[in-house]
């Protein structure tokens, strides 16, 4: 959701698409990165992680769907799918990497690539 914000994608609406979303969602992805790495935070398959990254995945599918003239709710539901299967492949591919290796590497490794394809696919989506 929030590289849909930052892009400034159509299909905002309410306080998505107000001027203060900008910085709070840049704030809201810092913040993850630095929380993600901190030793009490819970695995993102425990259920209130695995919540709102299907929450998320799926309003920002269904934002941008809306923008795209089509119905969003085809759009969510497949976003929110491949959040919970991203959530699990990626969990496991971190616990496989992390093992005998710097796991602040391969974390910041894998933000760097959510990271990329989130901006790659809200480009594509708004093109």
């Amino acid at each position: 959701m929030a590289s849909v914000i930052l892009r400034r994608s159509g299909g905002l609406a309410g306080p998505f698409a107000r001027p203060a979303a900008r910085p709070a969602a840049a704030v809201a992805v810092a913040t993850e990165v630095v929380l993600d790495k901190l030793p009490f935070t819970g695995s993102r398959l425990d259920p209130p992680g695995l919540i709102g990254r299907v929450a998320f995945s799926a309003l920002a599918a269904a934002t941008l769907a809306r923008a795209a003239g089509r119905h969003p709710l085809p759009a969510a539901l497949v976003a929110a799918g491949a959040a919970v299967a991203s959530a699990k492949v990626a969990h496991d591919l971190r616990a496989r990497l992390a093992t005998g290796t710097n796991a602040t590497a391969v974390a910041l490794a894998e933000d760097a690539t959510a990271l990329t394809l989130a901006a790659i696919g809200s480009a594509l989506a708004t093109a």
